[in-house]
């Protein structure tokens, strides 16, 4: 997809987006089923750009403000891209807020994206960072202690496609309830 195709679906995305239309979804904006109708139209072989029609995709659909049909197109890109590592980490986040029902998917998503991360060498502190935060948020001990590890058994390593390490989740753990030995070496990361 060139620069100048993907600049006209934006600015076809932005008009279509001031127009509801009633899916099964309930009234989302016209925008929505028009980016999948192109996603599902455009080559197989054209991963970037399919990648760009998603990315606008849940772009609208983030702004529709409606999580069910997020998570629908979400899951959809997972399984069409299954090595796109960030949605995969991703689908953890938003999973791990849409209560009880997700807390299982939302973990293993979360974990799936760290053994990937880690097999491909690459935002192993992102994918493990989103993990410990996902699994502070549901309560689970056992992934965040796996979240914990993975960052400290990282420290030596730079790479160029990765994000520096976090500590704005560290005062939210219960020191009762861990590791307290690996949640210092992580913090002595800072």
């Amino acid at each position: 997809m060139k620069k100048e195709e993907f600049d006209a679906i934006r600015a076809e995305a932005l008009r279509l987006s001031a127009k509801k239309v009633n899916t099964e979804f309930g009234l989302v904006p016209a925008s929505i089923p028009h980016l999948d109708s192109l996603i599902e139209g455009h080559p197989a072989d054209d991963e970037f750009g399919r990648d760009a029609l998603y990315s606008l995709l849940l772009s609208e659909c983030s702004m529709a403000k409606n999580d069910e049909i997020y998570v629908y197109y979400l899951e959809k890109r997972c399984a069409e891209n299954r090595s796109d590592v960030v949605a995969i980490a991703d689908l953890g986040s938003i999973l791990s807020l849409m209560g009880p029902s997700k807390n299982e998917s939302a973990l293993l998503a979360a974990d799936k994206a760290v053994r990937m991360a880690k097999a491909q060498n690459r935002i192993i502190r992102y994918c493990a960072t989103n993990l410990a935060r996902v699994a502070l948020r549901l309560d689970n001990y056992d992934y965040l202690m796996v979240a914990l590890r993975t960052l400290v058994d990282d420290a030596q390593n730079s790479r160029e496609e990765d994000t520096a390490f976090a500590f704005d989740f560290v005062s939210s753990i219960d020191l009762k309830r861990c590791d307290v030995v690996l949640l210092e070496k992580y913090k002595e990361l800072a």
